[in-house]
């Protein structure tokens, strides 16, 4: 299974995804702090997601980052998830965020959990389950149920959602999954691409 999903997120070409165009060769500075991240702090290189918990194509590639990147290049790599909901063709996407972003608020890294989880249940959650089974997840993850449903009730964390929707349009983002690596927009998010991206970023580190 796993390996079926790496080959499809490494060699499909994503649905959702913006075709792929020339890189751009300045790079975007890009708000981090307050975002859901794994990897060191003082990583040489920092991939920056723009992803739709609703999108198939974010889901084909969560594996490439959550797992492949970080074997290919140990402790050289920091991924930060910045939301970008599709809400034209993803009803639940927006009402995702604000729940992955409360997680975010009670635990910074089970955000990490509650991102695999959605992408794991993707295709069994609609607009009407979606509160219902983030509430029995959390139950079995160590997150407050009632602050969590309160802060998804109240849409507390939608103006830090409408911040990233904003921050990644003014950045280019046309579609999901959209990359950048160390500021610079991917052409592509197949692995071979980013691959690149990233081996060139570290030799100007000398490597490291």
């Amino acid at each position: 299974m796993r390996l079926s999903i790496l080959l499809f997120a490494g060699l499909t070409v994503l649905a959702q995804s913006p075709p792929p165009t020339a890189p751009d060769s300045t790079p975007v500075k890009l708000n981090l702090e307050h975002q859901p991240s794994f990897g060191p702090a003082d990583a040489p290189v920092t991939i920056v997601e723009f992803g739709d918990l609703q999108c198939p194509s974010c889901r084909a590639e969560a594996p490439l980052l959550r797992e492949l990147i970080p074997e290919l290049f140990p402790n050289k790599v920091r991924i930060v998830f910045k939301d970008y909901p599709l809400e034209s063709i993803h009803p639940w996407a927006r009402a995702a965020s604000i729940a992955g972003r409360c997680v975010f608020r009670q635990d910074l890294r089970a955000f990490w959990k509650f991102y695999d989880w959605d992408y794991e249940n993707q295709d069994d959650i609609t607009v009407e389950n979606l509160k219902s089974k983030v509430l029995g997840w959390a139950a079995g993850n160590g997150i407050r149920s009632e602050q969590l449903e309160s802060c998804m009730d109240g849409k507390a964390t939608d103006a830090e959602v409408a911040q990233n929707i904003s921050e990644g349009k003014a950045a280019g983002v046309r579609g999901t999954p959209t990359l950048f690596v160390s500021g610079l927009k991917s052409a592509s998010s197949q692995l071979p691409a980013l691959q690149q991206m990233i081996e060139r970023e570290l030799a100007k580190h000398g490597g490291k």
